[in-house]
Order: structure tokens, then C-alpha cells, then sequence
């Protein structure tokens, strides 16, 4: 199984909304589908990660390694759907260096006053 992702606009916010399974092999796909939707709008992006079915070590790690990148490079990124993960040692040491909600329309209403952790 693999990923797929769909970007859309809400409120000017670029929403990257990703389903399936987040492997190693699925990796270079996912870094490449957030480096398009950041490429295509500017400011704050979304990654909604409701529809992941699960993550490998592999895949965990990019989705962290793709938030500092944009963070380097003066982007904001907040992440949403993630509560049904679970939060691995990976997960658990970085999360404070990602802006977390329950959902996008939270992220939405919230994206000035980003809750940490």
C-alpha cells in the first residue's frame, strides 16, 4: 500500500490532506507532494494526516524531517489527525517543534495561538 495526497484551499491556507500507509517506500512521494503544495502557496500550510492508515520509523521520520524544512525556510506548518498514530519515542522527542491539532478546523481557528505538544 502507498500514499496519496490532495491539496486544497481553505480560508488561503494550503490543506495537504494525506490517506494510505506512510512507508519507506512511500517516503520520497510524501516529501515530494508537500514540497509541490509549498511550492504553490505561501504562508501556513496544513498537513491533515486523518486519513493515514499508520507509519513505518521510516515514515514517521520524514513527516517530522519535512516540518523542519519548511520551518528553515521561514514556513509554518501545523499538522492535524494524528491522535489514532499513537506517538512513538520518534513522535514524542520532536512533537514539541511541530504545531498539533485535533483537526483542520481547529487548525484553521487556531493558527495564530498554535498549541505545542
Amino acid at each position: 500500500m502507498s500514499i496519496s495526497w490532495i491539496v486544497t484551499d481553505r480560508q488561503g491556507v494550503a490543506v495537504v490532506a494525506v490517506a494510505g500507509f506512510l512507508g519507506a517506500r512511500a517516503v520520497t512521494r510524501f516529501s515530494e507532494g508537500l514540497a509541490w503544495a509549498a511550492s504553490r502557496s505561501s504562508g501556513r500550510l496544513i498537513r491533515d494526516l486523518s486519513g493515514l492508515l499508520g507509519w513505518s520509523f521510516e515514515g514517521e521520520k520524514a513527516g517530522l524531517s519535512t516540518a523542519a524544512g519548511l520551518r528553515k525556510g521561514g514556513r509554518s506548518l501545523a499538522v492535524c489527525g494524528v491522535e489514532h498514530m499513537g506517538l512513538t519515542e520518534v513522535w514524542a522527542a520532536r512533537v514539541s517543534e511541530t504545531d498539533v491539532y485535533v483537526d483542520v478546523d481547529t487548525a484553521l481557528v487556531r493558527r495564530v495561538t498554535p498549541h505545542r505538544g
